[in-house]
């Protein structure tokens, strides 16, 4: 959706900047951006669709120190999501993107934040209440990252800390929203016909609503550790 919106302001631009002389070219434009814009309704309405069709929903809650960068935050989704970092992912906060930068992003003209530079507090002082995150373009995962809270931690906590959550994720490499669909009525119906198939492409019986908490608690203190060990070298050298 992403890219459909920018094509569409690409054509406004191309139209906006035609001299009213030019009305041949400009009612070419015209329908060009006309075009871009029924295209961009069109994924508008896709993404929707794609969105409402994952029930019930998978969600986590973690509470993120504030420091944390869009960077930090990427590790702290795929361990907690139970992603395997093994794809491009990118934050959308209004009209900007942040991710790792790639120089091939500024040969298509798309406009990359460094996601290391921002944290959440940045982001916070800001007015923003919500990120989307957007994890491998293929298979399009669209995240909804709110910021409900925000409170004095607890001394005895190192953070980031997990709070709750319900569901698997979808696999890697599952094919998006349709793909996952298939997955799961194959791999829940052992009298399906792809069922032993499908399990042993997943390498073990998927259960929906095995989050794996132990595996997100070690991997959150292992972020956690790590983060403590970084601000402990940064205060001995002051």
């Amino acid at each position: 959706m992403q890219r459909a919106r920018e094509e569409a302001d690409l054509a406004r631009q191309r139209f906006m900047q035609t001299h009213p002389e030019h009305r041949m070219v400009a009612d070419v434009l015209e329908a060009e951006w006309n075009a871009k814009l029924r295209a961009l309704d069109e994924a508008q309405q896709e993404l929707e669709r794609r969105r409402a069709e994952i029930e019930p929903t998978l969600w986590r809650r973690v509470d993120v120190p504030l420091t944390s960068t869009l960077l930090a935050l990427h590790d702290i989704i795929q361990v907690t999501v139970g992603w395997t970092d093994s794809h491009l992912f990118e934050f959308v906060v209004g009209d900007c993107l942040y991710s790792e930068l790639v120089p091939d992003d500024e040969l298509v003209g798309r406009k990359i934040y460094d996601a290391a530079g921002i944290r959440l507090r940045t982001l916070i002082g800001r007015g923003v209440e919500r990120l989307l995150y957007v994890y491998d373009f293929g298979d399009n995962w669209r995240h909804d990252v709110f910021i409900e809270d925000v409170r004095d931690g607890e001394a005895d906590v190192d953070y980031p800390a997990f709070v709750a959550g319900e569901r698997r994720c979808p696999p890697e490499d599952v094919g998006g929203v349709p793909g996952f669909m298939r997955f799961l009525e194959a791999a829940l119906n052992p009298f399906h016909d792809e069922h032993e198939e499908v399990l042993t492409w997943y390498g073990k019986p998927f259960d929906r609503d095995d989050i794996d908490e132990h595996y997100v608690r070690m991997a959150l203190t292992t972020i956690a550790n790590r983060r403590r060990g970084a601000l402990m070298r940064h205060r001995a050298a002051e």
